[in-house]
């Protein structure tokens, strides 16, 4: 009775993360297409300014400025794909973290702002992960 009943909450607790995950996804979906919409994409030129790594910035003014309306696009679908996987199935769960997780790390380089935010949310996706993989596995999740 006690495995059912912690089976149950873990299985609430993971429907929890994956609206909360979800709706955080649609939101920078949003907000890119708001920060597009009332500051024009020219908003992100600086983004990469401060990147951590020398790579980062000159792809970003080689390779993203030139093409920005097509990455800001690339990007907002990315973030809607990814809240509606989150916000789908379950049999779509471990697609969207680990999408999530691979952007998060991706992401993380840009500079010291999105290393606060990203690396973070990218080890809180992958425990989810873990825990998704080790309870469809049959193997108890400590």
């Amino acid at each position: 009775m006690l495995l059912n009943q912690e089976a149950a909450i873990a299985t609430d607790q993971m429907k929890i993360a994956r609206i909360l995950f979800g709706l955080m996804y649609l939101g920078g979906a949003l907000a890119n297409i708001m920060l597009t919409h009332f500051n024009g994409p020219g908003s992100y030129h600086s983004f990469a300014d401060n990147a951590l790594l020398g790579f980062y910035r000159d792809a970003w003014a080689g390779l993203v400025i030139p093409n920005m309306m097509l990455f800001i696009v690339l990007l907002v679908a990315f973030e809607l794909t990814l809240g509606l996987l989150f916000l789908g199935s379950r049999r779509s769960l471990r697609i969207a973290l680990a999408a999530g997780i691979l952007f998060c790390w991706i992401t993380v380089p840009f500079s010291t702002k999105v290393l606060i935010s990203n690396l973070p949310l990218g080890i809180i996706q992958g425990i989810f992960l873990w825990w998704e993989l080790r309870s469809r596995s049959g193997v108890p999740v400590d």
